[in-house]
């Protein structure tokens, strides 16, 4: 009952947040309202049960490495994703009211997404499912299918065949397991908003054009392979660490 609310929320909210550009005083009131009724539940929960809102990833345990992290990976998000392609293709800037308006609105359906899919959805979908592999699986999928389902009025009945949307599916589907990684390096949702704000606000953001370029591509998989590196040399200290406490 929960998840269909909160999906119900989302619907209504991210087709602005990721597609269209704020026009008025009403969509950012639209954006916040949506933020707290779809997350409330979440909190309220979380609280009754007793599991405190540390459960969501909201806690100040190890929050420099996480804020460090989550600056290098979101400043490598908005490097590949605007700064060099917009430089590079002479992509034409937003008005600054509009790059102000896209910032507010884009950071609003990080925090609201991330809190939602990260904090909540995947982190009692890992209790659920025995498995974590599956768990995180569904939580990709259900990240994938919200987003699918927004974009569908905006591209029409048979957007399914569009290559750009299956591009976009594959995209979401593995930025849920690249935001997972990192939620669970600390079990913050910081630097998962961090990220995920900049690589949205990358794309949408900042330049009039420069959606479906390779660019994107290139930016998922230097990503990808940033957290990849980061969590091996993490693994290693932890090890040396161990080794060196035993010894």
């Amino acid at each position: 009952m929960l998840l269909r609310l909160c999906l119900c929320c989302i619907l209504s909210f991210s087709d602005c947040a990721h597609h269209v550009r704020p026009s008025s005083c009403s969509d950012f009131i639209q954006a916040f309202l949506t933020t707290i009724l779809t997350l409330a539940p979440c909190f309220i929960i979380a609280i009754y049960k007793k599991q405190g809102v540390a459960s969501l990833g909201f806690h100040s345990k190890r929050l420099k490495p996480a804020l460090s992290i989550g600056l290098v990976l979101a400043v490598i998000c908005l490097l590949l994703h605007a700064v060099i392609p917009g430089v590079a293709e002479s992509w034409e800037l937003f008005s600054p009211s509009t790059i102000i308006a896209m910032f507010f609105i884009i950071l609003n359906a990080a925090i609201l997404e991330d809190t939602l899919f990260q904090g909540y959805l995947q982190t009692r979908l890992n209790g659920l499912v025995n498995n974590n592999i599956a768990a995180v699986l569904i939580g990709a999928f259900l990240f994938a299918y919200i987003h699918v389902v927004a974009l569908m009025p905006s591209m029409g009945f048979f957007a399914a065949h569009n290559i750009i949307l299956s591009m976009s599916i594959l995209t979401w589907f593995s930025m849920h397991f690249v935001y997972h990684l990192i939620f669970r390096r600390y079990f913050s949702i910081f630097p998962v908003i961090m990220v995920h704000f900049a690589w949205n606000f990358g794309i949408s953001g900042l330049f009039d054009t420069g959606y479906g370029t390779i660019f994107n591509t290139m930016a998922f998989y230097v990503l990808f392979l940033s957290v990849l590196i980061w969590l091996f040399i993490a693994y290693l200290r932890n090890r040396k660490k161990s080794v060196v406490a035993n010894s």
